[in-house]
């Protein structure tokens, strides 16, 4: 809560002034800022000491296991669900469903149903889908 006192003092102020005051206030705030991000820094740096790490390390790592994820994002999951109508046609469970899975769900029917392809393709021969 405000000083009533500065509050008042504020109300009187020009508009020459308070632009001062503002960018006052706003270096007090990147100032303080910094003040709170190295006290962070070293309190962090000083946890990760006490398991025998260093900063670096744990950020290397970070990194590292960030980049894993990605990569393991990125690959294809492959056909999972296949249409019983036209078992060339499947969806991967990544984007939009496509209109016979909604039909399908719609019907009452269980995404399990679509899941073995030659459960539904009804032919040994049948080409696999790509």
């Amino acid at each position: 809560m405000m000083d009533p006192d500065l509050t008042a003092q504020i109300a009187v102020m020009s508009r020459a002034e308070l632009k001062q005051l503002k960018q006052q206030v706003e270096h007090a705030l990147d100032r303080n800022e910094l003040r709170h991000m190295q006290d962070a820094i070293a309190a962090v740096t000083q946890a990760v000491h006490e398991f025998g790490f260093s900063l670096q390390e744990i950020l290397d790592f970070q990194e590292e296991a960030e980049r894993k994820r990605l990569a393991l994002s990125r690959q294809s999951l492959g056909s999972r669900l296949y249409n019983p109508e036209d078992p060339l046609k499947s969806w991967s469970g990544r984007g939009r469903r496509p209109a016979w899975l909604v039909r399908h769900l719609k019907a009452g029917k269980s995404l399990d149903d679509l899941r073995a392809w030659q459960a539904h393709s009804g032919r040994e021969d049948h080409p696999q889908p790509r």
